[in-house]
């Protein structure tokens, strides 16, 4: 086992791993809340009396948390909308819908439980059929209402193939939208106007609708997300005569229609019920996320003294589990391919496409290793590398390097000049990463930066933060692997781990918003799809939680003695193991990890929520 002690006489952290001798320049930072709590009445629940600035913070983040909670359950209403062709082909779809609707309603209601659910119809037919051009009826709450007025649409009209869904859009576009889920499902066989949707030889309208883009409309619905609330726009394929359609709008206006399949009654319900319980996972997802804190009111120091590295005793610990010896990683998993995990994620750019900006020097940062749970009670101090042994559990970083413990703290970085991903906070960039510039283009990364930051001088401590977490999770699931808890037929977890670089000099860029990065290996790839399991609240979809993940949250919940749980998993399924990144973690210290952690709230649901997933699919022994 590693042994961590601080040097006579200087300011780093020796250890040894695999034969390494590791060197980390300590950094030091005084706490912000000097006060020494006197005539103060708020305590931390292991009795210490809480000085009035930590208990301000605390206060103000409970109050930020509370808000949040409120977001979360109003969530699950939903508001979904039906924009039908509705011209004489499409009778039997048409009938198919309302077969479909009660049992939707059902099962969306059966999944989330008190979600409150509208439903809305937009009848389009063609741009020559006069007053039956289109019809709609506004959301209502009454299935069988919605049901009649199904019935009453009739399926007429058309000359052309094709159809005025121009004006469907724009009529749904005028609904009146109030849940904060919002989902759309545009129905058609036939696409819209416009020759470049279509390679129909007879068009009336060439040009697309007079007077109404359907570019314009699509791109105006999926901005309607009402506020802190998510829009999700899906295309119900019945044949493949709309395909250069759906595709002509996503390659080449961006515009993210998803393919369902509305080809049977069946088929229908499940893609909507699908669907809508996606829509809600990102909508709660959203709400749960608070705003970046534009200065230290929601944050402890997160940059710690040597001294609790190797703490001891305090209310993490109690275990049920038997744990090894802790060894550092060691693997190279390398891969070119990434996802950032996001309810919103998209990929922009690829490896192959890269311009990459210029060389720059940079400083690398990491947390020391952890020796024990118990080291959890307090920050987990941050290391300034020196020497590239340091980076051992790194793939990226050149081992072969002989430095000294003096010599120069600079790595050598390039960067892509766009990002390939973009999560709801963060870009995802390739990069290169290496001590000596002459070996930089073998070292492939990944770096990611905030979207959004607080003021300039609490940057890096917004940083550091995020990589303790990052940590943390790691040693967690290195436990997890080894203990009792993960049983044989369960895959293995790997959390990627996190350091942080700080630009020194050289930068690319005029702004400040790049100063700092998080540096990690880039994840496998071999065709495994990038997937979000569950939220920072522990909300998952059940097309894709598999029972290693449950077993892996419920046991940092167990090992830290109910102090603190992992959430967020998201990354890729590589057969036997999954490879994670971007966790979160909820604590019952709401001033520690960040904007994402939202207490013991989200703790109790997060655990209720899996309880009732482990007696649902039977899982022994969680």
């Amino acid at each position: 086992m590693n042994r961590l002690r601080r040097s006579t006489g200087s300011s780093f952290i020796e250890g040894g791993g695999r034969g390494k001798r590791l060197t980390l320049q300590v950094i030091d930072e005084d706490e912000d809340d000097e006060d020494d709590g006197s005539n103060h009445n708020d305590f931390k629940e292991d009795g210490h009396k809480l000085g009035p600035k930590t208990a301000s913070k605390q206060q103000q983040k409970q109050q930020s948390i509370d808000e949040a909670m409120k977001r979360m359950e109003r969530a699950k209403d939903t508001d979904i909308a039906f924009v039908m062709d509705a011209t004489s082909s499409m009778g039997p779809h048409i009938r198919n819908v309302k077969k479909s609707i009660q049992k939707i309603v059902e099962k969306i209601l059966e999944t989330h439980e008190g979600a409150y659910v509208r439903l809305a119809i937009v009848a389009y037919r063609d741009i020559l059929d006069g007053q039956q051009r289109v019809q709609h009826m506004d959301f209502v709450t009454d299935v069988s209402e919605f049901e009649e007025y199904l019935s009453r649409i009739e399926p007429v009209g058309g000359r052309d193939p094709p159809e005025d869904m121009a004006i469907g859009i724009q009529t749904a576009n005028n609904l009146t939208w109030q849940n904060p889920t919002r989902v759309v499902f545009i129905v058609a066989d036939f696409p819209c106007h416009g020759n470049e949707f279509h390679c129909f030889d007879t068009d009336d309208f060439p040009d697309g609708t007079p007077n109404i883009s359907i570019v314009e409309e699509l791109d105006r619905m999926r901005h309607n997300t009402g506020d802190c609330g998510t829009m999700s726009i899906h295309f119900g394929r019945i044949q493949n005569m709309t395909d250069q359609m759906v595709r002509r709008l996503n390659d080449h206006y961006n515009i993210p229609l998803q393919e369902q399949n509305f080809s049977s009654t069946p088929e229908i319900t499940k893609a909507v019920t699908r669907s809508v319980s996606a829509s809600i996972f990102n909508t709660i997802t959203t709400a749960s996320t608070l705003p970046m804190p534009s200065d230290r009111s929601f944050t402890r120091g997160t940059l710690a003294s040597t001294s609790t590295a190797t703490a001891s005793g305090g209310n993490i610990g109690s275990t049920q589990y038997h744990l090894h010896e802790k060894k550092m990683a060691s693997t190279n998993d390398n891969g070119v391919g990434y996802g950032i995990g996001s309810a919103n994620h998209r990929s922009l750019a690829k490896t192959a496409a890269c311009s990459w900006e210029k060389v720059i020097p940079v400083k690398m940062f990491r947390n020391v290793d952890i020796i024990s749970v118990t080291s959890l009670n307090e920050p987990i101090p941050v290391g300034l590398v020196h020497n590239s042994t340091d980076t051992v559990m790194f793939s990226f970083i050149d081992t072969t390097t002989t430095d000294n413990a003096t010599s120069s703290a600079t790595f050598h970085l390039k960067r892509a000049t766009t990002p390939f991903a973009e999560g709801g906070c963060r870009y995802a960039y390739h990069a290169q990463l290496s001590k000596k510039a002459s070996r930089i283009s073998s070292n492939a990364v990944i770096l990611k930066r905030f979207k959004s930051h607080t003021i300039m001088e609490d940057r890096r401590r917004q940083y550091f933060q995020q990589m303790e977490i990052s940590t943390i999770a790691h040693f967690l699931a290195n436990e997890y692997n080894k203990s009792s808890a993960r049983p044989k037929h369960c895959a293995k977890i790997k959390m990627l781990q996190t350091a942080v670089v700080e630009v020194t000099g050289g930068t690319t860029t005029t702004t400040e918003d790049n100063q700092y990065y998080f540096v990690e290996d880039p994840l496998p790839t071999n065709g495994t799809k990038f997937t979000r399991y569950c939220n920072n609240v522990g909300y998952y979809l059940d097309t894709t939680i598999d029972e290693t993940l449950v077993r892996f949250m419920k046991f940092t919940y167990e090992i830290t003695n109910h102090s603190l749980i992992v959430t967020d998993l998201q990354g890729v399924d590589a057969k036997n193991k999954y490879y994670l990144t971007d966790a979160a973690i909820l604590s019952r210290d709401v001033l520690r990890f960040g904007t994402t952690n939202l207490g013991c709230q989200a703790m109790d649901q997060c655990i209720a929520s899996l309880d009732r997933l482990v007696m649902q699919r039977g899982w022994k022994n969680i």
